[in-house]
């Protein structure tokens, strides 16, 4: 049986931090979240790829300040940072606690 490089790819996605690296590379101008006002406009949108660039920058720093376990509080707004906040979080193995 000969795996193609894709199914190799696509067989080591386990978790949701997988499931957008996978998307990044597969479909990074897709966007994956679209961000409304209190008028239901669109506001923004945020592509795969600008995700995954966005979390690996703050989980680089965030590395540095934390060890896989810790909780880390997140105090921001539902938009594009949070997303961000969110996977880096979870890409550095802690536990992200949201307050609304």
């Amino acid at each position: 049986m000969h795996l193609r490089v894709d199914d190799a790819l696509q067989a080591r996605v386990q978790t949701l931090v997988d499931v957008l690296e996978y998307r990044s590379l597969r479909q990074g101008e897709q966007a994956v979240f679209t961000f409304l006002g209190g008028d239901g406009e669109t506001r923004g949108t945020l592509t795969y790829g600008e995700l995954q660039a966005r979390a690996r920058a703050l989980a680089v720093r965030l590395s540095d300040r934390t060890i896989p376990g810790d909780r880390v509080v997140l105090a921001l707004e539902s938009d594009a940072p949070y997303a961000a906040a969110v996977h880096a979080v979870l890409a550095v193995g802690c536990v992200f606690v949201p307050l609304t």
